[in-house]
């Protein structure tokens, strides 16, 4: 009878031993270069500076139009992209 106790408490402390299991997850980020020490001047003067509007041409700037109103409209979205006089129609 006194050796269960004793098994118990060595199952016990090997378990509190045992390392922990590994982090899931990269062990490289791949994006770090987005934030690189020789891209921070850039980025830096990008968000300082005002951007001016550029005129587009009638119908980009329509086709921009109709892409911002029907964002959140799957089929509306479709018809802009495929059929005739869609943006991958040829002209």
């Amino acid at each position: 009878m006194r050796l269960l106790p004793l098994l118990i408490a060595l199952a016990v402390a090997s378990l509190a031993a045992t390392p922990p299991a590994p982090r899931d997850g990269p062990k490289v980020d791949h994006h770090q270069h987005l934030l690189s020490p020789d891209l921070a001047p850039i980025m830096a003067r990008a968000e300082e500076s005002e951007f001016k509007a550029v005129a587009l041409p009638p119908d980009m700037e329509d086709l921009l139009r109709r892409r911002a109103a029907a964002w959140n409209d799957s089929a509306a979205l479709a018809s802009l992209y495929s059929g005739p006089g869609g943006v991958g129609a040829v002209r």
